[in-house]
């Protein structure tokens, strides 16, 4: 039996689009050279594009304006400081920037207000710090580097990298445990049953216990920036957390040290509240949570405190340090100023 074949009918293609698309190029090379020669001011064909220019024109103008407008804003917008994450020493602040008495600190980028009150039996000292710009708040290490053996006074750490405020930190390098992120960089990740400290890019403090830091997910949440260890977390959500635990003496009365956020976003309150002399006794954890609690902060984080315990103003120490001076230590968080100041004096 011989093979079929189906003879295939011949399509014919459509020579439309094809003419349809040769007018429409015509017809615009017409309409651009009507436009070019000023043709439409003559032939009735064109009559209708003065008008039709005419609001082109209105509407470019417009445009226009907005723009130059909009350019105008722009320039009249302040500066948007930065400190770099990768940078150990701050911009170095005007010494003009202090009041007479260091109570105060105030430039484009950053305030900060010293006050004083009396609580409990107990001197307590506060710096309310705005910043303009989450890069302004720093751990800061006793010689730039994270090394066990490499301690100094919170007054001089913080002189070493241009703090405006600084209070100590956690001391670390009084044990071998406990996180800590250094500008980015993971430096330790031991677990010491603590809450840990952890402040992200965008300049806001969080606290998670660092036995549960991986399964929480906060790594990958939020940019970390810096992270400390000691604890615990005083207060949260703006209420007073209930201490059943702490990690130093949380029952007794003693010196304080916190730092604290408020809910409005790049602003902070430094805390440190006397203690183990005449003139202060302490306060119970409990006590500082509450006290702090009653400020109006959203976020509260309990330091290093006892004679740790040191809030600075312009390389000046605002509190009365327990057992009559400082003590030497690997790390302090503060707060600088944006501004390059290349002919600032230091502040004495």
């Amino acid at each position: 039996m011989g093979d079929i074949r189906v003879k295939k009918k011949r399509q014919r293609k459509s020579k439309f689009p094809l003419f349809f698309v040769g007018f429409v190029v015509l017809l615009g090379i017409a309409a651009g050279a009507a436009y070019h020669f000023e043709l439409y001011t003559y032939l009735p064909l064109f009559s209708g594009f003065s008008k039709e220019y005419a609001l082109y024109d209105d509407v470019g103008n417009a445009l226009g304006g907005l723009l130059s407008q909009t350019q105008a804003e722009i320039k009249s917008w302040p500066a948007v400081y930065v400190v770099e994450r990768d940078r150990d020493v701050a911009p170095l602040p005007k010494a003009e920037n202090y009041d007479e008495n260091f109570t105060s600190y105030s430039d484009e980028t950053i305030t900060v207000k010293y006050y004083t009150e009396k609580y409990s039996y107990s001197h307590i000292h506060y710096l309310d710090v705005r910043i303009a710009h989450p890069s302004q708040i720093r751990l800061g290490l006793c010689g730039n580097e994270f090394d066990m053996k490499k301690r100094d006074y919170p007054s001089e750490i913080a002189k070493s990298v241009n703090a405006v405020a600084a209070i100590d930190g956690c001391f670390y390098n009084n044990r071998s445990s406990g996180w800590m992120i250094y500008q980015g960089n993971v430096l330790r990740t031991t677990c010491c049953w603590y809450d840990v400290l952890l402040i992200d890019a965008d300049g806001n403090l969080h606290a998670q216990r660092d036995l549960t830091i991986d399964e929480s997910g906060i790594l990958e949440q939020y940019d970390i920036v810096n992270a400390l260890t000691f604890g615990p977390q005083l207060v949260k959500d703006g209420k007073a957390k209930y201490i059943t635990v702490g990690t130093w003496q949380p029952y007794t009365p003693e010196p304080r040290a916190a730092i604290c956020q408020f809910p409005d976003g790049l602003h902070y309150l430094l805390c440190v509240a006397e203690g183990r002399m005449g003139r202060s006794r302490g306060l119970t954890m409990q006590q500082f949570a509450n006290l702090l609690a009653s400020k109006g902060v959203d976020f509260a984080y309990n330091l290093d405190g006892g004679q740790s315990g040191t809030l600075i103003l312009g390389n000046h120490v605002k509190n009365v340090v327990a057992y009559g001076g400082q003590r030497r230590l690997g790390d302090i968080l503060y707060f600088a100023t944006a501004m390059e100041n290349d002919e600032a004096s230091e502040a004495q």
